[in-house]
């Protein structure tokens, strides 16, 4: 991939505006932290409307090969800057040497240096980018004997333990953060049975230990600014001007603070739950070229990625904490609106096995050894508890950013005035594909005071119309999907809020499906094919509006499926897209990452997403 002209880098916003960057940059510990209740999909929940959280990880790499690539990834001339670095390596580097002399191990001297070297020039990207070091965690080695067998030889808590050490030795020395995970596991009651779901690979309850310990740093650390994510403002603090209701920034601040849903409970001390409306985008192929995007200028941030994936809708459009998964759901009229940011750095491809890291261990064992591994890590991948947003984002980890645009409670009329600051055209690098939901707030009757959300039926397909004209010129490879109002089970909802019903918003998800096809633009049903579920009302929702994991494994199987028979050239679809950096430790007779990658995604038969991909 080649750089983009820096000339006109102030117009480089994809989009916008711009708000805080917060990437993950590591192994798999980072690459699968969307999946099984993970720490940077409950991070992105939290930091929803306030800050991005861009994935980089690289499942099975190790330090050497983050610093041969540190410069593409985090350019020391890229306009815009990341705001905080999350970094994780050091489990692949503490690996027993292989016996061909190849693979992941880095010597305990060598990983030291490398990881000073990347802290040095992640603080020297700008006077205000914070980082955080993740020590190495301990692992649970009678259950990779169990899930890998010989597959994995050379893992232990014996060798990994004085790499944990060193790391936080070094924090110290160069004045970056430091989580020590190598003890807030292990303090955990009953830790080698519940904080893995292959001896490495975290559980939604090591997520919870992550997650926790990351925000009490960045609470307690003197950044100035602060990224506390209280300490940030809400993104396009509009309100509906209903009489006695709370602010929307006062709404947003409680989605959090009340919250207290399992694994995430403890997280944010307490909140209740609340949704949001967003938009999901996928940005456009940039067609080998450097890929450096921002909301409102991040656009220089990184290299390699060559998709994006914007998701904007209503509240159904959030990433659950405690779900690992983004969700978009549509709120009520009191629900506060406000839009989330950039798109960060480019994502790469690494040596990613079927879980955390790859090791070349993995890939070189003898078929049956193989094989069992692969059998027995199937168990270990599970979407049940995530929404449908960060399994896209897990889908798309090596090839594709999945950027959260959610705005909870908003309608069509609020999407409308924001979409030239979301999605500007003169844009150098435009999205590749944006999916859109509005339509729940819309149908909502109208308030006796005259405000709140509701907007007429004509309105609102003149809005949609709008909206997706001014997508589709952004640019000649810029798609478009629309996702149709989903049913509701109005028993569920009761009093909460009032004037919800399936027989006033069912005109509103007709409606825009006719209106897709008159305007070219791709649509999925969810009207249908929602209630084409297995009792559907009991269990497609968490309070008759919002999806529960079911819902969302219907949404992103039917995304999926929009996709693959699209005839889009390029194709968008997750196998169509080349692996970012895709380096291989050429271990004899292994698997290359690039194999190792999709049969992540194709063969992983858990439940919910057996049927997905």
């Amino acid at each position: 991939m080649e750089a983009r002209d820096r000339s006109d880098q102030g117009s480089l916003a994809m989009v916008g505006p711009g708000r805080p960057q917060i990437v993950l940059f590591g192994s798999s510990i980072v690459q699968y932290s969307f999946i099984n209740g993970g720490w940077g999909a409950t991070l992105a929940d939290v930091y929803s409307r306030t800050a991005d959280i861009i994935l980089r990880g690289y499942g099975g790499w190790n330090s050497r090969y983050a610093l041969k690539v540190l410069d593409q990834v985090f350019p020391k001339d890229a306009v815009v800057q990341p705001s905080l670095v999350i970094v994780y390596f050091g489990g692949n580097d503490s690996k027993a040497p292989h016996p061909s002399g190849h693979g992941p191990h880095v010597p305990l001297s060598e990983f030291v240096e490398n990881m000073r070297k990347i802290g040095e020039h992640l603080l020297s990207l700008s006077d205000k980018t914070r980082v955080i070091f993740l020590s190495p965690p301990p692992m649970n080695e009678t259950q990779i004997q169990l899930v890998f067998g010989n597959a994995l030889k050379g893992r232990s808590n014996e060798v990994c333990r004085p790499y944990a050490e060193a790391l936080l030795n070094l924090c110290n020395e160069i004045n970056v953060k430091s989580v020590d995970l190598w003890n807030a596991i292990q303090q955990q009651d009953d830790w080698l049975n519940t904080c893995f779901t292959d001896g490495i690979h975290f559980t939604a309850k090591a997520s919870e230990v992550v997650v926790k310990e990351v925000l009490k740093v960045v609470k307690e650390a003197d950044w100035k600014p602060c990224l506390h994510w209280k300490s940030l403002p809400v993104e396009f603090p509009f309100d509906f001007g209903v009489p006695n209701s709370l602010s929307l920034s006062e709404i947003e601040l409680m989605r959090n603070d009340q919250l207290e849903p399992a694994p995430s409970a403890t997280l944010l001390d307490d909140s209740f739950d609340m949704d949001v409306i967003g938009i999901c985008v996928i940005s456009r192929e940039i067609e080998n070229k450097v890929l450096k995007t921002s909301v409102s200028g991040l656009v220089e941030l990184n290299i390699l990625k060559n998709l994006t994936v914007y998701v904007v809708a209503g509240s159904l459009g959030r990433f659950k904490s405690h779900a690992s998964n983004i969700v978009f759901d549509e709120h009520s009229e009191n629900i506060l609106p406000s839009s989330e940011g950039d798109v960060g750095l480019a994502a790469s491809s690494g040596p990613s096995v079927l879980g955390d890291k790859v090791d070349e261990e993995c890939a070189t064992a003898d078929p049956p050894e193989i094989s069992d591994a692969q059998n027995n890590r199937k168990r270990c991948r599970d979407f049940s508890n995530g929404g449908w947003g960060a399994t896209l984002a897990d889908v798309y980890s090596r090839t594709a950013d999945v950027i959260l645009r959610g705005y909870g409670g908003w309608n069509s009329r609020f999407a409308l005035k924001v979409l030239d600051q979301v999605f500007p055209k003169d844009a150098v690098v435009q999205p590749s594909l944006v999916i859109v939901y509005f339509g729940g707030n819309d149908s909502m009757p109208p308030h006796p005071s005259g405000k709140g959300a509701h907007v007429s039926l004509s309105e609102f397909i003149d809005n949609m119309r709008k909206i997706g004209e001014h997508l589709l010129s952004l640019s000649d490879k810029t798609r478009v999907i629309f996702l149709s109002p989903p049913p509701m089970n109005e028993r569920q909802i009761q009093d909460a809020i009032k004037g919800r019903r399936n027989e006033v918003c069912r005109p509103y998800a007709e409606a825009l499906l006719t209106l897709c096809n008159e305007i070219n633009v791709k649509c999925v049903d969810l009207w249908n094919v929602i209630q084409q579920q297995d009792d559907w009302l009991n269990t497609c929702f968490t309070d008759g509006i919002h999806f529960t994991a079911k819902a969302s494994e219907v949404v992103v199987k039917e995304v999926l499926k929009v996709v693959r028979e699209a005839e889009w050239k390029p194709s968008l679809y997750w196998k169509s897209l080349p692996i970012e950096f895709p380096f291989d430790y050429g271990i004899p007779n292994s698997l290359s990452l690039a194999e190792l990658e999709l049969f992540r995604n194709e063969q992983l038969e858990l439940p919910p997403s057996t049927a997905l991909l």
